[in-house]
């Protein structure tokens, strides 16, 4: 891809690719269009970075930024997910989801029930909790479900110091609380290490998006930091070295300081083609256009296929799309590009983006809301002090 005029060159299937191959097919792209290279970007694949500094060793090479955060974060999600399938796995085995409808128990003041029906307010909370996605480079679902059930757990010991200890359902409640207690002790270790790791995660992409500093200071403040981690690092583990280190993929079982050690081991191992964009001819800082295209067709094929995202897309581009859908034939055959300019496009873009903004963080803050432990509890005790005859009973 020409990363210019955002051009696709040419395809190519390989049944088999090294840089030689690769180095073939770049000269007959050149030969064919009548161009020189001037400028490369890629993802830091090995053949491509071979190739490069075989054949094309005096053009500079950019690596993308998005890739280096990418594989940095992929470490992250790695180790969180120590917390969150723990978690889960727990969540779905509590006697109050797995216990049989058709086995109802005697629950006082209110008869024979099933255990699900009884705390099923409860439950829903749980499993709308369980079901949080990682949101790339900001939000880490391990480290959230942990924060939100330490919290659940809280209220639902909180609740339990004033009630009677000999009825089913305070027993059923007492024993929920303490295996969700007795799991989150379980994975605190992974949240802390999750939690720590992500906060230098978020200093080092926030020092990536000062567009305010030059390049030789951003670059010099990063450095800082990843000195800094491999000071820690070494602390934690001394017989950790940089320079023997061996890389490894993202991996669940991976320690703290191994993954620290790899992070350190990643910036020195892109460091040199972060910045190259400097000295291009024309600032292209990273390859976003094609990923941004490869990303928007993939995402046409799932929103096709998958129900949950339709309330979304309705909502924030259904507007769009019935224009499109239903204008006039004379409208489809009219050039609509040069009906606007760049500005009112621009504008348009803006307002599409800040709707979605909107919307997306409305819908995240009320999906954060539970209120089935409230809701149950109230329910149970409220019927049983009626059936007990009057305001006098205490629970």
């Amino acid at each position: 891809m020409d990363l210019i005029s955002n051009r696709i060159l040419a395809t190519f299937k390989f049944e088999k690719l090294d840089h030689q191959i690769l180095h073939g097919i770049l000269e007959n792209i050149q030969d064919f269009y009548g161009v020189k290279i001037i400028e490369w970007i890629s993802d830091k694949q090995g053949l491509i970075t071979k190739c490069h500094e075989t054949f094309y060793p005096e053009i500079p090479h950019q690596y993308c930024q998005y890739h280096f955060l990418r594989n940095t974060w992929n470490h992250l999600e790695a180790i969180d997910s120590n917390a969150y399938l723990s978690l889960k796995k727990t969540v779905n085995s509590l006697d109050i989801n797995t216990r049989s409808n058709s086995s109802p128990v005697y629950f006082e003041g209110l008869g024979k029930r099933s255990v699900q029906e009884v705390f099923r307010g409860i439950n829903k909370d749980l499993q709308k909790m369980i079901k949080v996605r990682n949101k790339t480079f900001k939000e880490l679902r391990g480290v959230r479900l942990f924060e939100e059930l330490t919290e659940y757990q809280r209220k639902m010991a909180e609740i339990l110091t004033d009630k009677d200890s000999t009825l089913r359902f305070t027993k059923i409640l007492t024993k929920t609380s303490l295996v969700l207690k007795s799991a989150l002790d379980d994975v605190e270790k992974y949240y802390a290490d999750s939690r720590e790791l992500n906060n230098f995660f978020q200093r080092v992409r926030e020092a990536f998006n000062q567009e305010d500093m030059n390049i030789d200071e951003k670059e010099s403040s990063i450095a800082i930091i990843y000195e800094t981690l491999l000071t820690k690092t070494q602390k934690l583990n001394p017989k950790l070295n940089l320079t023997t280190y061996k890389s490894f993929l993202q991996k669940k079982n991976a320690s703290k300081p191994q993954i620290m050690m790899e992070w350190c081991r990643l910036w020195e191992s892109y460091r040199p083609g972060l910045f190259q964009y400097t000295h291009f001819p024309i600032v292209v800082k990273t390859n976003n256009t094609l990923e941004k295209g490869f990303s928007t067709q993939k995402q046409a094929i799932f929103n096709r296929v998958a129900k949950a995202n339709v309330i979304h897309m309705i909502a924030t581009r259904g507007e769009d799309y019935l224009r499109l859908k239903h204008c006039a034939p004379e409208e489809l055959e009219s050039d609509i590009v040069q009906e606007y300019t760049d500005a009112v496009v621009k504008e348009l873009r803006a307002k599409l983006r800040a709707d979605i903004k909107e919307r997306t963080i409305m819908w995240n803050t009320k999906s954060r809301s539970y209120e089935g432990l409230e809701v149950v509890v109230e329910h149970y005790y409220q019927k049983l002090k009626k059936k007990k005859g009057g305001d006098n009973f205490v629970g």
